[in-house]
């Protein structure tokens, strides 16, 4: 018995997810950085450890919830979801390499 095809529909769940997860990493770096900055926070007071460290969870789940639904929508191809999370790390990486130049 052969491996199931991959459908389309598959593939563009994941590189839905994909996207979203981008676009959730994008906007958990942004307002910890503007938390940094002293910009949504009252005047006169240290950045909040709990904001900060909510966007950090954010993050992470930003990269893992796509591997995670890669690994549910090709069950049987271990591959396509080292190719997932491999793409997720190194996405992560030169976002963030961009982001502190």
């Amino acid at each position: 018995m052969g491996r199931a095809a991959v459908s389309a529909s598959q593939v563009g769940v994941v590189l839905i997810a994909a996207f979203i997860g981008v676009l959730s990493a994008i906007g958990c770096v942004m307002a910890a950085l503007f938390e940094r900055d002293g910009f949504g926070r009252p005047r006169d007071s240290q950045p909040r450890t709990w904001y900060v460290a909510l966007m950090a969870v954010g993050l992470v789940l930003s990269i893992v919830a796509p591997i995670g639904i890669a690994a549910w929508a090709f069950p049987a191809r271990r591959r396509m979801v080292r190719a997932a999370a491999v793409v997720a790390v190194l996405g992560a990486v030169v976002f963030f390499g961009f982001a502190r130049s």
